[in-house]
């Protein structure tokens, strides 16, 4: 419900939010399927194709800068959702784009 909040507020550029709330909503679904049990299995069943969906839509992102570059210019994001929560490869890789495209 959150990502949901986050995606359709007319506040927050949707752009700038796409990829912090992927991430969100990604984390929060691995965390439910690791932290299921026995009881829970069937919920782990439910969610475990609806997450390799999001990974593949989530993959593409690579394929394009715009993700970066708009939270970039979002003065409420900058680089700090990268930094927090991208390994040190990726936040270099997130760098270079905006260096070559700003």
């Amino acid at each position: 419900h959150i990502v949901q909040t986050i995606m359709s507020s007319e506040n927050t550029p949707i752009l700038a939010a796409t990829i912090p709330a992927f991430e969100l909503f990604i984390s929060s679904w691995e965390a439910m399927i690791a932290d299921s049990d026995l009881e829970d299995q069937n919920i782990a069943n439910i969610i475990s194709p609806g997450l390799e969906i999001a990974r593949k839509y989530y993959d593409k992102f690579d394929n394009t800068n715009a993700y970066i570059i708009a939270m970039f210019i979002n003065p409420s994001i900058r680089l700090e959702w990268i930094k927090k929560n991208w390994s040190a490869e990726d936040q270099e890789a997130a760098k270079e784009v905006i260096l070559r495209k700003v």
